[in-house]
């Protein structure tokens, strides 16, 4: 494994358990983290799972190599895209182009929704779901039998998902649109996707302070970007219609964020949020 020095890149962003640098050129970008957070079989992942999105169609930037940093810890290089912006930080930034931004957003991952995917290389979010059931000791077997009770309501699906799907991990530049966090890319039916969107950034179920910092936005702005996708993905737009798509799609964004927590370490959140989502949807 090569060794680099960070004397070569320039920090631009930090995350709670990485840093991000940019090469002198701009050409690439390197991911750093202790041992702890990331391991070689996770920044191995992220190289597979990079080529194999990118196999199917689906414009994604290509993780590159492994390094070691000087200093201590390891790094992965990745395909840079200048000038390019999250589909968040674009809207904050330039809100007088939200339909635009949004629509470049719901174009991608309706692209993502009816691509067939390898169910050779990916596992089904069900899969997925299936493991977080028999992971998490805080939710009953009456709260399992309704969750997958709610599985069984709709049919499965072979095409793509992303499986982390909100307007953070959609970057655009001038040169296109590209989907990155793709570390739990699965298939399925598109409603966990969706669900997971409007269960993020647009529902009362997560609060409005959280929703601010990772998506730079307030809920109100957050509520325009949900209409504007759900007119550009599903061409819905009367009030009524958006209310009962809204309460259809926000039990399996839950089960969709469940699923996160077999990589995430997120417990004590879906704990709070379990008790609303099951008051709210599951009487």
């Amino acid at each position: 494994m090569r060794k680099i020095s960070l004397n070569d890149w320039t920090l631009f962003s930090e995350r709670m358990n990485s840093k991000n640098f940019v090469s002198k050129d701009g050409k690439l970008i390197l991911k750093t983290s202790n041992e702890t957070d990331y391991s070689i079989e996770d920044f191995e992942k992220e190289i597979r799972i990079s080529k194999d999105v990118a196999s199917l169609g689906i414009p994604t930037p290509k993780a590159l190599e492994i390094v070691k940093i000087e200093n201590g810890g390891i790094g992965l290089i990745s395909e840079y895209i200048k000038d390019k912006k999250s589909i968040s930080r674009a809207i904050s930034e330039e809100p007088d182009k939200m339909e635009s931004f949004i629509r470049e957003y719901a174009d991608l991952e309706n692209k993502i929704h009816t691509t067939e995917c390898d169910t050779h290389k990916f596992i089904s979010i069900e899969e997925r779901i299936d493991r977080a059931f028999q992971s998490k000791e805080f939710l009953s077997q009456d709260e399992i039998q309704h969750l997958k009770d709610l599985e069984r309501s709709i049919p499965p699906k072979t095409t793509c998902l992303h499986t982390d799907s909100h307007y953070g991990n959609i970057i655009t530049a001038p040169q296109g649109v590209y989907a990155i966090d793709i570390g739990l890319f699965s298939y399925g039916n598109p409603i966990y996707d969706i669900g997971l969107l409007y269960y993020f950034s647009a529902s009362d179920i997560v609060p409005e302070a959280a929703q601010k910092k990772i998506f730079h936005m307030d809920r109100p702005l957050l509520k325009k970007c949900w209409r504007y996708f759900l007119k550009y993905s599903q061409g819905i737009v009367d009030e009524k219609e958006i209310q009962a798509y809204e309460n259809k799609v926000a039990p399996f964004g839950f089960l969709t964020f469940l699923a996160h927590s077999t990589e995430l370490n997120m417990d004590e959140i879906i704990k709070e949020q379990k008790k609303i989502v099951f008051s709210r949807y599951f009487q």
